[in-house]
């Protein structure tokens, strides 16, 4: 029952025509909503869920207010890690009205991006990717959104030390990304990953340096025998996407690592 949250969309006649799928809300909450449909999953995919979710829904408390089934339906059994993705979306959401009394986070538009992040990283239990695109597409500060797919197929091809998780790849390939081809790197790992994680141009390590997990001060530190740099260079083109229906695409240059900058 909805009543108190405002009414369901009202049904439509076949002959209303096509309309556009929109629900209202915060353009940063829309942006978190469409980063948990994309964490480990293919950019198409999450752009047919979120098209799901706005014919489906009035608003983001419209979302807010579905049961688990209802969400689990709208995404499909067989989207990816779906049970875990529905639960930490309606805790987000959740946990957002009850610390704000709405669902709008218009009011870190302009603060510093550890405050962003944290305040991010303080609604339920999202995903570090979710936190990081959020701050990237929804706030438009410099991040590098690396979910576990990715990490794990950058792991695969090298370009990762064994043991990093998706958050310290993420901090390390901000760091290591100049601050001019961050937003493309984003892009371009994204579409890296959706076409099965073949080795990106430009990326691979220098004399076996890589991401390695240690330091005493919780910093990633490069392999001992090959400097632990990463290859400086232009990789492949890919898909420059911004916002949550990925319309403005453009190509742009992969990420790439500034000579010098440890891994």
């Amino acid at each position: 029952m909805r009543e108190a949250h405002g009414p369901m969309r009202p049904a439509r006649s076949p002959n209303d025509g096509p309309r556009p799928c929109r629900f209202d809300g915060d353009e940063p909450v829309r942006e978190m909503v469409f980063a948990f449909l994309l964490w480990d999953a293919p950019l198409a995919t999450a752009q047919g869920a979120m098209e799901r979710l706005s014919c489906a829904v009035v608003d983001v408390n419209d979302l807010r207010v579905c049961s688990a089934d209802e969400v689990l339906a709208m995404l499909g059994a067989g989207y990816p890690r779906v049970e875990e993705r529905a639960s930490r979306l309606r805790g987000s959401l959740r946990a957002l009205f009850t610390q704000e009394n709405t669902l709008r986070l218009g009011h870190l538009a302009g603060k510093a991006p550890a405050t962003v992040r944290k305040q991010l990283r303080a609604l339920g239990e999202p995903p570090s990717f979710v936190v990081e695109r959020t701050l990237l597409v929804g706030f438009g500060h410099l991040a590098v959104p690396v979910d576990e797919r990715t990490a794990a197929r950058l792991t695969d091809c090298g370009v990762l030390h064994p043991g990093i998780d998706a958050a310290a790849a993420s901090a390390w390939l901000l760091e290591n990304t100049p601050e001019g081809e961050v937003e493309s790197a984003a892009a371009w790992l994204q579409a890296w990953a959706d076409t099965g994680g073949r080795v990106p141009a430009g990326m691979e390590p220098v004399g076996g340096g890589r991401a390695q997990a240690g330091g005493g001060n919780g910093k990633l530190d490069g392999d001992k025998g090959g400097g632990g740099r990463a290859a400086k260079g232009k990789g492949s083109k890919g898909a420059n996407g911004r916002g949550s229906n990925g319309s403005n695409a453009s190509k742009g240059n992969a990420a790439r690592s500034r000579r010098g900058g440890k891994a």
